[in-house]
């Protein structure tokens, strides 16, 4: 999997050399290195390599924190860094901890009847916030069906919310509270920021292959004012989702990439 543009070149030398025997390469496999595993732009790798080595050579001292001088076409990892890889790691998942409760919800418990089965008899469930696909009013009902994905049989299972107590917005304060995952995108339509993805300026794709349901297929953003307030929220909600999922899977690339 790639990382290409995450790193800038003197990170993408410090992961390639921490790879090496004394922490130290030819100027030629430590590019090699970079661009096997797209760490940085593949366009100008060898020209910023050059200049690197260029600086390194005609002043041994500018990378004194970062690099040494072992020769002509070799490049030496300082020793001030030698810990730099677990250091980074370290880094890397203190972030992820910061956000422990995104990667690893708390989950919610609703009152239900399972409309999957037939069994409209209420009972008390405990739902994760990351697999609730949408949660929708059909056909101006007051009857809120909650879509689920049970990820362990790739299926939808729908739920009847029984309980009056919660009206959309605060059914989805209560549910996902920092927004991670959901936000109201309809006076009674939630969806789930994972699953969908923007058609046209008022309307939402379901992008997933499990279970497609056809109530779930595409979802209409209020046509009213709060229109664009809607999707002005759908969109910043995406976009913080998808930066955590990108920060989660660099992070598990580079402990994998470091041997950790």
């Amino acid at each position: 999997m790639s990382i290409r543009n995450i790193l800038s070149l003197e990170e993408a030398i410090v992961v390639a050399l921490i790879h090496q025997p004394n922490r130290t390469a030819t100027f030629e496999d430590v590019t090699s290195y970079i661009r096997k595993r797209n760490l940085c732009n593949p366009n100008t790798i060898e020209k910023k390599i050059k200049e690197v080595k260029l600086k390194l050579n005609k002043s041994p001292k500018s990378y004194a924190n970062l690099f040494e001088n072992v020769g002509l076409e070799y490049i030496r990892l300082s020793d001030t860094l030698a810990s730099f890889p677990m250091q980074f790691y370290l880094a890397l998942e203190a972030l992820l901890n910061y956000d422990e409760e995104f990667y690893n919800p708390d989950l919610k418990e609703l009152s239900v009847g399972d409309k999957s089965y037939g069994d409209k008899k209420t009972r008390k469930i405990k739902m994760n916030p990351a697999d609730i696909v949408c949660i929708l009013s059909i056909n101006k009902s007051r009857k809120k069906t909650i879509y689920y994905l049970n990820r362990k049989i790739r299926l939808i299972e729908e739920y009847e919310l029984n309980s009056q107590e919660f009206n959309f917005k605060s059914l989805c304060e209560y549910i996902d509270p920092l927004n991670n995952y959901l936000t109201q995108v309809a006076k009674s339509a939630i969806v789930n920021v994972s699953f969908f993805e923007p058609e046209k300026k008022k309307l939402l794709k379901y992008n997933n292959n499990a279970g497609k349901t056809e109530a779930i297929t595409t979802i209409q953003l209020s046509d009213k004012e709060q229109g664009d307030l809607f999707l002005q929220n759908f969109t910043i909600v995406k976009a913080a989702y998808n930066r955590r999922i990108i920060l989660q899977k660099t992070t598990l690339i580079l402990q994998k990439d470091m041997g950790l």
